[in-house]
């Protein structure tokens, strides 16, 4: 798997680079959803997160979605719904600067309760660690992790989702 195989909806390009590759039985097929407001950040985590599925996986096809911000991430989470693709997990930031994770997490399962949403965990990355800082969060986060994740935290992150 290469990077220029995975596709990129970034709700800023008017989901037009949006790109469905032919479904292949031989080829797993697996979404994430990346929220972070900074650039470098979610090109990090995506960097890794593809790289330890190439080297898990050679038979996977790896799609990215970008976001910004927590509202963002509503708005993929929704046009990946509406068009039929199944997210296997968000990964969102805590600190963000329009809508923070906890906020967008608590939104994402309301609408999940309410069946708007398939029922997609939540990885969150936060340079702040707490005991009581996964209170602030909804049911749907799996758990949290310390910004930024490495190789380690990625495949943990993998294990949680049932991909290895």
């Amino acid at each position: 798997m290469k990077l220029e195989n995975a596709f990129t909806l970034s709700l800023k390009e008017n989901f037009q680079e949006y790109k469905n590759g032919s479904i292949d039985d031989e080829v797993v097929n697996v979404t994430f959803i990346i929220a972070d407001d900074e650039f470098m950040i979610r090109n990090s985590i995506k960097r890794v997160l593809l790289r330890q599925l190439k080297d898990i996986k050679k038979n996977i096809k790896c799609h990215i979605i970008e976001a910004c911000d927590g509202l963002e991430c509503i708005m993929a989470l929704y046009i990946a719904t509406t068009k039929q693709i199944k997210v296997d997990a968000v990964i969102s930031d805590e600190t963000m600067a329009y809508m923070n994770g906890s906020y967008s997490s608590k939104v994402l399962e309301n609408l999940m309760k309410q069946g708007k949403f398939a029922k997609t965990p939540m990885f969150v990355s936060s340079a702040l660690i707490n005991i009581e800082l996964k209170e602030i969060f909804s049911s749907i986060v799996v758990k949290i992790y310390s910004k930024p994740l490495d190789n380690n935290s990625v495949i943990d992150l993998l294990r949680n989702c049932k991909l290895i």
